[in-house]
C-alpha cells in the first residue's frame, strides 16, 4: 500500500504510523556504529580461537546490535550458537544473514536444513533449491532437496535430487542406501537394488540396516523385488 493511499483511508491516524516508520528508519541509521561492530567482531574471534564461547557469544550480540546489517557478525554469531546447542538462535541468525545476503549458499543450506528437520518441507525445498544453484559442486543441497520432495511424497523429483547428489559424491555410501528409497513408492524397480547392492559393498562396516535402512532388507536377503 503506497502512503499517499494509507494517508488517505487512515487519516491522521495514517500520518502518526508513517512518522513513527520514518523515525524507526532514521533512528536505526544513526545507532549503527560500523568500527564498533568491528571491534567487537575482533574480540569475539579472539575469544573464539581460545575456547571461550560464551564471552565470544556476547561479543558477537554486541556486535550485531551496533550493526545490524554485518553480515559476518550474524554468521559468526549463527555458528557460535550452534555450536553451543542453540538451535533455534542459530536459526535466526542464519535466516537474517540469508536476508541480508540472499547470495549466501552455505546460510542458505543451513535454513533448508532447519526447515527439513522442523517438518516445514516446501520451505526447506525452496531453500534448499537455492543454495544448488549458489554451491554447483556440492551434494548436501541436493540431499536435503530429495529429502523434503520424498517427505512431501512427489518421488519423482526426490528420485531426481538424489541422483544429482549421487553424481556429485559418488563415494557417499550411505547416498547409494538413501537414494533409492525415493522411486520405490512409485512401484518401479529401476535402481533400487543396484543403488542397495553399491551401498552394501561399499560401506565399511555395513549400515544398521535393522534400523536405519529396513527398506534394503529385501535387497540384502536376495528378494527378486524391491519393495516400499
Amino acid at each position: 500500500m503506497s502512503i499517499g493511499l494509507l494517508l488517505q483511508r487512515q487519516g491522521k491516524y495514517g500520518l502518526l504510523l508513517v512518522a513513527v516508520w520514518v523515525w524507526g528508519v532514521v533512528a536505526t541509521a544513526w545507532a549503527a556504529d560500523p568500527e564498533r561492530a568491528a571491534e567487537h567482531l575482533r574480540r569475539a574471534e579472539t575469544y573464539l580461537s581460545e575456547g571461550k564461547t560464551t564471552e565470544a557469544t556476547l561479543e558477537l550480540r554486541s556486535a550485531v546490535q551496533a550493526d545490524p546489517a554485518n553480515v559476518k557478525a550474524h554468521r559468526k554469531l549463527a555458528e557460535t550458537l550452534l555450536k553451543q546447542g542453540d538451535g533455534a538462535g542459530a536459526f535466526r541468525e542464519f535466516r537474517e544473514v540469508v536476508s541480508l545476503d540472499p547470495d549466501d549458499g552455505e546460510a542458505r543450506l543451513k535454513v533448508a536444513r532447519f526447515y527439513l528437520a522442523a517438518r516445514r518441507f516446501s520451505d526447506a525445498a525452496e531453500h534448499a533449491s537455492k543454495a544448488a544453484e549458489l554451491l554447483p559442486e556440492r551434494f548436501e543441497p541436493w540431499l536435503v532437496l530429495g529429502r523434503a520432495r520424498a517427505a512431501e511424497k512427489s518421488w519423482a523429483e526426490a528420485s531426481e535430487a538424489l541422483d544429482q547428489a549421487l553424481k556429485r559424491a559418488p563415494d557417499r555410501e550411505l547416498l547409494w542406501l538413501e537414494a533409492p528409497g525415493s522411486g520405490w513408492p512409485r512401484g518401479t524397480g529401476r535402481g533400487p537394488r543396484r543403488c542397495c547392492a553399491r551401498g552394501w559393498t561399499r560401506s565399511r562396516p555395513p549400515p544398521p540396516c535393522g534400523s536405519r535402512w529396513p527398506t534394503c532388507w529385501p535387497v540384502r536377503s536376495g528378494s527378486r523385488r524391491p519393495t516400499p
